[in-house]
């Protein structure tokens, strides 16, 4: 779980990122490092791919400290699937 006081859970209610998400208005985040993406919100369920550093993906859930997000290649193909919040910007 990400948060570890009530502090910090109360600066990410007050984040943009939640505001747009809780109106239901696309949520755009940016990589901060090599990310591995997973199936699921599980560890266990890790997938070959992975994104880097500057890829930018669309957030379309959330999960106790996991993103669900959709990334779109340069050739447009759409990757789904979970990240952990901290690797991404705004979470």
């Amino acid at each position: 779980f990400p948060y570890k006081n009530k502090i910090s859970i109360l600066r990410s209610l007050k984040s943009e990122a939640y505001k747009k998400w809780r109106a239901g208005a696309p949520v755009n985040l940016v990589i901060n490092k090599k990310t591995a993406i997973h199936n699921s919100p599980v560890l266990a369920d890790v997938t070959r791919m992975y994104l880097l550093a500057g890829d930018v993906v669309s957030q379309s859930e959330v999960e106790a400290g996991w993103l669900s997000v959709i990334y779109k290649t340069s050739k447009g193909k759409e990757v789904r699937g979970w990240i952990q919040c901290e690797n991404a910007d705004g979470c």
